[in-house]
């Protein structure tokens, strides 16, 4: 079943698709390589080269990516109606020197912060109040502007944060402000280069929250790729795919000096936090030993041409220690408890041996898995709500909806 399956016509868009194989290139096939996905099935395989889900014809129906977009722009704006409900209906400008986030919550938040990004082991007092929603992105026409916005940028961070744990209601008293700087944030980079990407901005919250849920989604209409009930096998498997493979890595990567803009997406996946390096580095990373380096597959990209073990340890090798899950801790709490030990005794035990819930999945790596279903609902429906508080957030600042549309016209990559 399918997250807002009520709203949303995932349908109009899998009707448009298939899984194929790709055909490996004979520059690969030279190599004499091991199995690569797609390679069981040369003859039906897609002379792109890329495993995927394909187009079924060369010129998919548009009026359907249409029609998708606008019910998906449509289910956005409705429900982001009924969440704003739950706030009050009108703020008051809050004073500079207003305290807009309390104890608990700055708690929450400089867990995921590093003490370089807070500029200490704590939040200052200034981020905490209304005076630090106050400062505009100020480009300032120099590759220099950064010196003049690392201020502003911590409240970024704080706000990209606020959206992801679903903590509207101080971003709308700042928003009451007549002098909030965050519209100005929706697009950023580190400098006023024309060849720095806009990557810090609050608008790449939305992006990978909508990327990670239309990819999940759709993949969820192919079964015989995700269940291994229904037909999946070692060689069909969803995550062979180029289009699974990019979205993991984009939502993932490295965005410094932004450490809030991946966090969720690195919690559900299990990926850590410094594995999918920056887009500039990532061809440095890949050892040049690997059989890439003897194609120009490098230079196209190698989304879908790689096994998924191989595509996830091409920069990085993923740490292979056990991570616990949250149901591996409880089943251990309650084997110290048969013993008859104290509830105070078996946390402190527990506590000593570190031995807490580090893991989301409870099958490492593959969320479509039947076993991860009620972690993938949940992480479906964080990443809705993320969707809904960028929009909610947007009309506060009085810039209207967010073009839906537009983003899905400039997110064909996937």
């Amino acid at each position: 079943m399918h997250h807002q399956s009520a709203d949303i016509p995932w349908h109009l868009i899998a009707s448009n698709l298939h899984w194929a194989p790709g055909e490996p290139a004979l520059e690969i096939r030279a190599l004499d390589l091991p199995q690569l996905p797609g390679k069981l099935n040369d003859e039906s395989g897609c002379v792109c080269g890329v495993t995927n889900l394909h187009p079924t014809s060369p010129a998919p129906r548009s009026s359907d990516q249409d029609e998708f977009a606008q019910a998906f722009a449509q289910a956005v704006r409705e429900d982001s109606k009924r969440k704003r409900a739950q706030y009050p209906e009108k703020y008051n400008p809050p004073s500079p020197s207003d305290v807009l986030l309390g104890g608990k919550l700055v708690q929450t938040i400089e867990s995921h912060l590093s003490e370089e990004m807070k500029g200490g082991p704590r939040l200052s007092s200034e981020q905490r109040t209304a005076f630090a929603f106050l400062h505009p992105w100020d480009t300032g026409g120099s590759c220099y502007a950064w010196e003049s916005n690392e201020f502003g940028f911590i409240n970024l961070e704080v706000v990209k944060m606020l959206l992801m744990l679903g903590e509207l209601d101080p971003i709308l008293q700042a928003c009451a402000h007549p002098d909030v700087g965050l519209s100005g944030w929706y697009y950023a980079a580190i400098c006023d280069c024309s060849e720095t990407p806009d990557v810090l901005g609050w608008d790449m919250v939305h992006d990978s929250a909508l990327l990670a849920y239309i990819v999940l989604n759709i993949a969820l209409c192919f079964p015989q790729i995700c269940d291994p009930t229904a037909g999946r096998t070692d060689e069909t498997d969803y995550r062979h795919t180029g289009f699974y493979q990019y979205m993991l890595r984009e939502i993932t990567r490295s965005l410094a000096p932004s450490e809030a803009t991946s966090y969720p997406h690195q919690q559900f996946f299990g990926i850590p936090h410094d594995h999918f390096c920056e887009e500039d580095d990532m061809h440095k990373n890949i050892d040049k030993k690997h059989w890439l380096h003897r194609t120009n597959i490098i230079e196209r990209g190698h989304y879908g041409v790689l096994s998924f073990d191989e595509f996830l340890n091409l920069e990085r090798p993923l740490p292979d220690q056990y991570q616990p899950s949250e149901s591996d801790v409880e089943s251990a709490k309650q084997e110290l408890l048969s013993k008859c030990l104290p509830l105070e005794i078996v946390f402190m035990i527990m506590n000593f041996a570190d031995y807490k819930a580090k893991r989301i999945l409870k099958v490492p790596h593959d969320p479509l898995h039947p076993d991860n279903r009620a972690e993938l609902n949940q992480y479906l429906d964080q990443c809705w709500q993320i969707i809904i508080g960028c929009e909610i957030m947007s009309n506060a600042l009085g810039r209207g909806t967010i073009d839906w549309q537009n983003i899905f016209d400039n997110g064909n990559e996937m």
